[in-house]
């Protein structure tokens, strides 16, 4: 729906709640676990061309370190967020109502990116190693299978339930997802890692037991599956034959759950329980009002639940005990949990921890469990911001040599890793990469009307877009150089960015500049600029203006009508080397949606100054265990070097200092002249 150009006051095109970032409620383990195997057993032998997905590290993390959480949530989380779906299945040709064969549904359920399937599990096992248990979760061929016959019911109907055949779905029905409805975790609104996050956060009103919680971290878990369908509009043709309005859909997820592989004995863990948020640092991206504990077998029908922060008590509210431990026939959920909502908050709609301005402590004390190892358990969550070094210590890499080297002459420097990192002591760290370039004078000059189509831009930056819209346009205001970039909530949910090629050098006077007009936006609309210190895997805030119209309006006006200058000043990254990205977020809640001129942010006229832009990169290859490496210049003249730790061999450490050498003319050999003068031993 398009606003007319005439209306000065905007309506919210889209609320939270008409189209709800969902997740079903949570599926019960059978009774009879002999059932489960059965039913595997007899599965259609149909097969697809695909693989297991096993990320070939088991993931752990010290929780009482801050700055290895802070350097594990930047590298493994972030990195499970920027693949893209690229589903290769579709809604149409439409195969009727009622429930359809195998073969005729699983070319419309396609299949998505590996790397997009191995953004989900990465997701989930991070969690899994922020809770303490196993984080080595593999995704099996076969479940993934099921999984997406199953996410194409939910997508293709817009809606999520774990009996789909009893629940008036009508469309894209098939046994075998019919039958993986029943052994997954389902989401409508969101896909892939996003949906793992929804499972985690379990909000609603029918997820009072954080069932979908409780199977992503059950310790005995070793394979699941996934399936993703798209948003996407369905034409009416394809369903009924006759033209009208399209169907919208929303995107959809399945994470299959149920093998008997994944009820085996407990394994070790790093804690006596299974908490979330876990004791120790967390992020405060990863706290929601629901928090729980579990305990394999123990009774917390008695139990009370006590908690402060930064020693100040806050309220806590103890949610219904789900299953019923008095009910021996009431189904499992995993291990035996209670949950709590802390500090007052609303847990049916979704919310995450207020970025805090410095470290926030909660202690969490439960009395009154029963058949468990103790009665009682005292912990600290310490919630912090996870773009903010650790003070007091090392955190930045660096290295240390020669200021001279000769060229074509390997020579030696050392890498000195942040104090957490220490090879020697942290198993988790396990080696390093370096990377040689070059630098020149001049930094980043962009403006949007330099004579590209938005094709050609396009083409030559990175633009994550969700929706269809130029990203050149002309703005609504006057800009004297006339067109402006221009990015929009197309899709709710979703964080649409542009990002620049280039790396650059910063240096002690460094500053961004750019014009900005933020339109009608609500507060879960933010207008971003980001600085990556590790190629973009995550991003740090250096910019940020949310939206005026604030949640629970039902209207809104635009918050600016012209162009204002912006400054960021960069010097406090002298020495590092950064990327550079723009974008739009919407982080969920209502939101003005479209891309038309009274929606989004446009902005323009972006000049980064007091930088050297990189050439000529290089970066070697991983170095297992190593805290030096070599380096041989292949020309004369200056040359910087940097490094950087790797996490379990592939995950990525910010990139540190920057050194400068000089590589010069290898010294010529001198050989003895016969009449010169010698003493000869002996």
């Amino acid at each position: 729906m398009k606003l007319s150009s005439a209306r000065h006051t905007l309506f919210l095109l889209l609320t939270f709640g008409l189209l709800e970032l969902s997740i079903a409620q949570p599926i019960l383990l059978p009774e009879d676990r002999e059932d489960l195997q059965i039913k595997l057993e007899t599965l259609s032998d149909f097969q697809v061309l695909a693989e297991d997905i096993d990320l070939g590290v088991d993931l752990e993390v010290d929780n009482s370190n801050r700055e290895e959480v802070r350097t594990f949530f930047n590298a493994i989380y972030w990195a499970s967020e920027y693949a893209t779906i690229d589903w290769t299945g579709s809604f149409s040709p439409f195969p009727g109502t009622g429930t359809q064969t195998t073969e005729t549904v699983t070319p419309l359920a396609g299949e998505t990116n590996s790397l997009f399937q191995e953004a989900t599990l990465l997701r989930i096992n991070y969690y899994r190693a922020m809770a303490g248990v196993p984080g080595d979760v593999e995704f099996k061929e076969e479940l993934s299978r099921i999984a997406q016959l199953t996410a194409l019911i939910m997508g293709g109907n817009n809606n999520i339930g774990h009996f789909p055949d009893l629940a008036g779905f009508q469309n894209y029905l098939s046994a075998e997802g019919v039958q993986g409805a029943q052994d997954s975790n389902l989401a409508i609104g969101s896909y892939g890692p996003g949906s793992v996050n929804e499972y985690m956060q379990d909000k609603g009103s029918g997820n009072t037991s954080v069932g979908h919680r409780r199977w992503l971290l059950f310790p005995p878990m070793k394979e699941m599956g996934t399936g993703d369908t798209p948003a996407a509009a369905i034409p009416a043709e394809t369903q009924a034959n006759i033209p009208g309005n399209p169907t919208e859909v929303r995107r959809a997820n399945a994470i299959h759950i149920f093998s008997n592989l994944n009820f085996g004995a407990h394994p070790t863990t790093d804690f006596a329980y299974v908490a979330f948020p876990q004791e120790g640092y967390v992020p405060y991206h990863n706290v929601y009002p629901r928090w729980s504990f579990s305990i394999k077998d123990a009774n917390f029908k008695n139990a009370t639940v006590t908690m402060t922060r930064d020693g100040s008590p806050i309220n806590v509210a103890l949610e219904v005990l789900d299953p019923d431990p008095d009910d021996p026939n009431a189904g499992s959920l995993g291990d035996n949990t209670l949950v709590w909502v802390y500090d007052g908050l609303n847990a049916n709609e979704s919310h995450t921890h207020p970025k805090p301005v410095s470290d926030v402590t909660y202690q969490v004390t439960i009395d009154g469990i029963q058949n468990a190892p103790q009665t009682s358990y005292t912990y600290d969550v310490i919630v912090f911001d996870p773009e903010v070094p650790t003070t007091g210590e090392t955190t930045v890499t660096t290295v240390a040599g020669p200021p001279q080297v000769e060229v074509g002459t390997p020579t030696n420097f050392d890498v000195n890793l942040p104090d957490f990192a220490t090879l020697q002591t942290n198993e988790n760290v396990t080696g390093i990469r370096f990377r040689s370039f070059m630098t020149t004078p001049g930094g980043l000059n962009e403006n949007a009307d330099n004579g590209e189509s938005d094709s050609q831009f396009k083409s030559r930056v990175t633009v994550r877009q969700f929706g269809e819209y130029t990203v050149l346009e002309a703005p609504p205001a006057s800009n004297p150089s006339g067109n402006a970039f221009h990015l929009a909530t197309d899709e709710i949910g979703t964080n649409q960015s542009i990002t620049f090629p280039d790396t650059y050098v910063i240096g002690e006077n460094s500053q961004l500049t750019f014009k900005s007009m933020v339109r009608a936006a609500t507060d879960s609309q933010i207008a971003k600029v980001n600085i990556s210190l590790d190629n973009g895997v995550s991003w740090l805030n250096v910019f940020s203006q949310a939206g005026l119209t604030p949640q629970g309006s039902d209207s809104g006006s635009t918050d600016e009508n012209s162009f204002f200058d912006k400054t960021v000043d960069l010097s406090a990254f002298e020495g590092r080397t950064i990327h550079i990205q723009f974008a739009y977020d919407n982080t969920g809640g209502s939101a003005f949606t479209g891309s038309d001129s009274f929606v989004g942010w446009y902005f323009d006229d972006i000049m980064l100054t007091g930088v050297e832009s990189m050439s000529g990169i290089t970066t070697s290859a991983f170095f297992p265990g190593a805290d030096s490496f070599a380096f041989t210049a292949s020309a004369l003249g200056d040359v910087s070097l940097q490094a950087q730790g790797m996490l379990h061999n592939f995950y990525e450490m910010e990139w540190g200092d920057v050194l400068s050498v000089t590589a010069v003319a290898a010294a010529e050999s001198v050989t003895a002249n016969d009449d010169t003068n010698s003493i000869i031993e002996g």
